[in-house]
């Protein structure tokens, strides 16, 4: 019984969640109702993956349903924090997170050589390089931040030891 109601608050809440998603984009322009629309986008997405997880922790422990839940899930997590942060750099939460989904996604690759995937190779392969080239990019985003804040450092006029090695 439980395992139905999951599945039905899944499918309802990642609806609720397209048609939310797809009316922000429509909205754009009208910054107001787009941010509503955003926010309720993101409330549902957030159910959608949390039953997601309770699904394949209780239920079906499918290693491609995981991936798919870590996915959506870090997408929303870091579409959030772009919004949020605005022009701050990342912090290390962000880049912590994105280590994370990476490394779910390269364990998954170790455990589809293990086992065959319930799903067509071609949903699985596409699924996982988008997981791996968003969580890649916002890595590498993360530390070139912080390598131009380091050579903007060295370079400061104001500093006495700019010129010491490190």
């Amino acid at each position: 019984m439980f395992h139905q109601v999951n599945i039905g608050l899944h499918v309802f809440a990642g609806t609720i969640a397209l048609i939310l998603g797809a009316l922000s984009i429509a909205f754009n322009r009208r910054p107001k109702v787009h941010r509503k629309l955003g926010k309720w986008f993101l409330y549902f997405l957030s159910v959608v993956v949390a039953t997601g997880f309770l699904g394949w922790v209780l239920f079906r422990s499918d290693p491609f349903l995981l991936m798919l839940t870590v996915l959506s899930g870090y997408e929303g997590f870091a579409g959030y924090r772009i919004i949020t942060m605005k022009e701050k750099p990342p912090a290390s939460l962000d880049v912590s997170l994105a280590i994370v989904a990476l490394l779910i996604g390269v364990v998954y690759v170790s455990q589809l050589s293990a086992t065959k995937a319930a799903m067509s190779p071609v949903v699985v392969r596409s699924t996982l390089v988008a997981l791996m080239i968003v969580t890649i990019y916002d890595i590498l985003k993360y530390f070139f931040i912080i390598w131009r804040r380091i050579a903007r450092l060295r370079s400061s006029p104001e500093l006495p030891y700019r010129d010491v090695k490190c």
